[in-house]
């Protein structure tokens, strides 16, 4: 099975509602998108050297025309959440399906040695701001197959556990 995760801007509303009201003084509201960045952990499988990565194959799909590129990031572990980026790697807008997810083929630049048995994180995210009228889906496991790893999301300010689970 395979889930689609769209993540254009939104806002959920929980009952009960409550009214906003800007600072005195203030015409703003902050509102964050949840999701505008995510984050997958694995563990490196054992072998008798480094592990070197040459590319990232995703399920995604652009939603309209964006201006910028999907971007993905192989970072350490830091504590339980992405830390230092690793390698990194970026899709243009016009390389991906509009109408239906597909693979989609993101080459790394090979400069990362991941050692066997660490924690690495791979992060999806955009290189350009949100638009809520072009951006990117990115397909999930609803299953959550990946026994040692773990799914976050990016909250603005930091990174927390995705709910239900995905990998």
């Amino acid at each position: 099975n395979v889930v689609v995760l769209t993540q254009g801007n939104s806002v959920a509303v929980a009952e009960p509602l409550t009214l906003e009201r800007p600072a005195l003084g203030s015409r703003h509201i902050s509102l964050t998108a949840h999701g505008v960045k995510l984050a997958q952990s694995f563990i490196v499988p054992p072998a008798d050297r480094a592990w070197t990565a040459g590319e990232v194959v995703l399920t995604a799909r652009r939603v309209s025309s964006p201006a910028d590129a999907l971007k993905v990031e192989l970072c350490a572990d830091a504590g339980g959440v992405p830390g230092a980026v690793l390698d990194g790697g970026a899709a243009a807008a016009a390389s991906l399906p509009v109408k239906s997810a597909a693979s989609v083929s993101l080459r790394l630049s090979r400069s990362a040695q991941l050692a066997p048995g660490a924690r690495v994180w791979l992060v999806v995210s955009r290189t350009g701001t949100a638009d809520s009228g072009g951006y990117f889906c990115v397909g999930l496991d609803a299953d959550a197959g990946l026994a040692d790893g773990a799914l976050l999301q990016w909250t603005g300010s930091g990174w927390e556990a995705r709910t239900p689970a995905a990998v």
